[in-house]
């Protein structure tokens, strides 16, 4: 890591995937393919990586977690989030724990790291506790704000 390029950036999204996200997921899926698509493409002299966590309830089985490792292929990026389909939902709290749990096993290798967190749930709650854990530095603002790219969450997962 110590010859790696300081501005090589590793970028996550975590989305809750429930029927709680239907009207929402399918211009979601679309807003973060454009993003990782220009972190990937506009970033030349660099490395831009993507990878994806989509999660549900606990009682969703193997469903519960849908999972992209980090990739520098968008097109690999934009064929698995376009298979996520928002269902289930509604009777037991999704696993958002667990999805962010799971993003952080992914194969980060950049020292930017950024995780996008996408949901209907209240998120100030989660993101205090990833802020106390990882000591991440962090602005947020609402869903349209992260649709039109504003949205930031910055920090270094250690």
């Amino acid at each position: 890591m110590e010859d790696q390029n300081p501005y090589d950036v590793d970028v996550v999204f975590v989305m809750d995937s429930t029927a709680s996200m239907g009207r929402y997921i399918q211009d979601v899926k679309e807003h973060i393919s454009e993003m990782a698509e220009d972190i990937v493409d506009e970033f030349r002299n660099c490395t831009g990586r993507v990878g994806f966590v989509g999660y549900r309830d606990f009682t969703e089985g193997d469903k519960r977690l849908e999972i992209l490792d980090m990739t520098n292929k968008t097109s690999e990026f934009v064929d698995f989030v376009d298979k996520i389909r928002a269902y289930a939902g509604g009777d037991v709290p999704e696993d958002v724990l667990g999805g962010l749990n799971q993003a952080l096993d992914l194969s980060w290798k950049a020292k930017n790291r950024i995780i996008f967190h996408i949901g209907t749930i209240p998120i100030m709650l989660v993101l205090l506790l990833l802020v106390w854990f990882f000591q991440l530095r962090y602005i947020f603002t609402n869903l349209s704000d992260i649709i039109e790219h504003k949205f930031i969450f910055y920090g270094n997962i250690r």
